[in-house]
Formats: C-alpha cells, sequence, structure tokens
C-alpha cells in the first residue's frame, strides 16, 4: 500500500503517546551526529537533554525539546512555506510500512531512515529515492541536512519537466 510522505515534517503534533515521543526523540538525538553545522557544545547539550527526559517524558518536555531541536535540523529560510506544505514539492511516494516508521520526523532523520532502508532492500520508488539523495538540487545549491526552498523548487520543476508532456492545457479542451 503506497502512501504520501510529507518530505519536509509538518510538525510532532500527531505524536500524543510516551512512546511516539520517546521514538521521535530517539530518532532526532541519532541524527544530531550528520548536522556539521551544530556546535559540539550543544549537541552534547542537546543529546544529554533528550536522554534525561526519554525515561520520563511528558507532553510538555517533549514539546520543550521538540522546539530546541527544529532550529538545528530545519534552520531558518530551510522550512517549508506552511501553504506549501501540503504541495507536491513536498510530498514523496512510500510504502505506508516505511512512511510510518517515519512520520512526524525531520527531514535529516528521513534522508538516514530512507537510505538505511534502501539498503536493506526496501522498495524505494526512484524519484523518492532522489529527493533524499537530493538529485533534483543545482549543484550551487547543494546542502545535505535540510528540505530547502532550493530542493523544492528543483524537484517541482523535475515533476512538470517529465509530465509536462502528458498533460493538457486548460485551453486545449
Amino acid at each position: 500500500t503506497w502512501s504520501l510522505e510529507h518530505i519536509h515534517a509538518q510538525n510532532a503534533l500527531g505524536l500524543n503517546t510516551v512512546d511516539q515521543w520517546s521514538e521521535w526523540l530517539r530518532l532526532h538525538r541519532n541524527a544530531l551526529e550528520s548536522l556539521p553545522e551544530i556546535d559540539v557544545a550543544d549537541r552534547a547539550r542537546l543529546e544529554s537533554e533528550i536522554d534525561a527526559a526519554i525515561p520520563e517524558i511528558t507532553e510538555e518536555r517533549f514539546h520543550e525539546l521538540e522546539e530546541a531541536l527544529a532550529p538545528h535540523f530545519a534552520p531558518r529560510g530551510t522550512g517549508t512555506a506552511e501553504e506549501d506544505e501540503h504541495g507536491i514539492a513536498n510530498l514523496a511516494l512510500l510504502d505506508s510500512r516505511d512512511n510510518s516508521a517515519l512520520s512526524n520526523s525531520m527531514f535529516e532523520v528521513k534522508r538516514i531512515a530512507v537510505l538505511e532502508r534502501d539498503r536493506a532492500g526496501s522498495y524505494i520508488p526512484i524519484c523518492t529515492r532522489h529527493v533524499f539523495l537530493k538529485y533534483y538540487t543545482e549543484e550551487h545549491s547543494q546542502q545535505l541536512h535540510y528540505w530547502s526552498l532550493q530542493d523544492r523548487d528543483g524537484y517541482l520543476a523535475a515533476i512538470e519537466r517529465e509530465l509536462g508532456p502528458y498533460l493538457q492545457d486548460g485551453d486545449d479542451k
């Protein structure tokens, strides 16, 4: 069964259990290592805070940590504008089992998970794989860990280029 995945996470509002909060924090804690821009001391502080919070996580503490992590996983200017959140330039196709494991995670967590699933033999649709490998992003705009406006624009241009010949203009009916 196929499912649409938001490339840039909407947010973690759909998470409402201790297990979901703990898993989200664990995944994002592990992904902190792959972010080169984060200060070593800041990374260590966040990891320590997450480690301390997980055993007795509350909704309030989860949202505090989510807010503290967000700027590191989606720096200012790299996130999806609210009006583009559900647009095709922010959507990819995944098997529903893979999607449920990734939903509500930030781009870097999803990127790591998609690559792990691909290596393990999960079928990842080619365009979805290309999204997470930054295949559609122009070389001068490359940055691996965030889903930026340039990424979305490149992805949308590729979709339009491939599907354009199959779509009719409204005037040609």
